[in-house]
C-alpha cells in the first residue's frame, strides 16, 4: 500500500509542472492570465475530490475491543 502512495505522490510531481505549463501557454502572452487559470484549475481539482472524499469516505463505527473494556487499573 505504501508503495501505491509513492508512486501516485511522485506520478503527480511529474505531471502537475507538465499541465500548469500546457495552461500558461494556453493564454498566449499574457502570462498573468495563465498563472491565474492553472490556480483556478488547480482550486476546481481540489473542490472535486474533495466533494468526491466527502461522498465515498465514511467514518468507521465505534470499535468494539472486549479486552480494553475490562481493563482495569486498581486490580493489580
Amino acid at each position: 500500500m505504501t508503495s501505491i502512495l509513492t508512486s501516485s505522490g511522485n506520478l503527480a510531481g511529474i505531471i502537475a509542472p507538465l499541465l500548469t505549463g500546457y495552461i500558461i501557454s494556453l493564454a498566449g502572452g499574457n502570462q498573468l492570465l495563465g498563472y491565474n487559470l492553472s490556480i483556478l484549475f488547480m482550486a476546481i481539482l481540489v473542490l472535486a475530490f474533495g466533494i468526491l472524499f466527502a461522498i465515498f469516505v465514511k467514518p468507521a463505527g465505534k470499535l468494539n475491543n472486549k479486552s480494553s473494556d475490562n481493563f482495569d487499573l486498581k486490580s493489580s
